[in-house]
């Protein structure tokens, strides 16, 4: 496992990276690819703050009070980046952050081919 240092949302992280592979399987070019092509698509990174916002807003409402989000941090903090094994030509990292509304599951943030895909739990990934 290695660490990216990446700015995310204007706040520097020092992210462990986990590839989805078993114990004994080498990581897959195209993961690494994905990896190198998500940490340089800084504006794709910058853009999935207001899909998060959204995300929380639409969800838990009656808990923020506001309509909108000024401290996303306040909420959502991303931890690790999990880059996974495709068998197309797609390329995916899931972004993952403690999420202050489901502490068990966490919030996942999908990229695919450095678009935001998804945002759930860390069921999908």
């Amino acid at each position: 496992m290695s660490n990216v240092n990446l700015i995310i949302w204007g706040r520097t992280f020092d992210l462990p990276v986990v590839f989805d592979c078993y114990k004994n399987e080498e990581i897959l070019p195209e993961q690494k690819e994905a990896l190198e092509k998500f940490c340089s698509s800084r504006d794709v990174i910058d853009a999935a703050k207001s899909a998060v916002e959204n995300y929380c807003l639409k969800l838990n409402a009656k808990e923020i009070c506001e309509d909108s989000i000024i401290n996303i941090f306040k909420y959502v903090m991303p931890y690790s980046l999990y880059v996974r094994r495709s068998t197309s030509s797609d390329r995916y990292v899931g972004l993952m952050c403690k999420y202050r509304f489901n502490p068990e599951d966490g919030l996942a943030v999908l990229f695919k081919n450095e678009e935001v895909y998804d945002i759930g739990t860390s069921d999908i990934l």
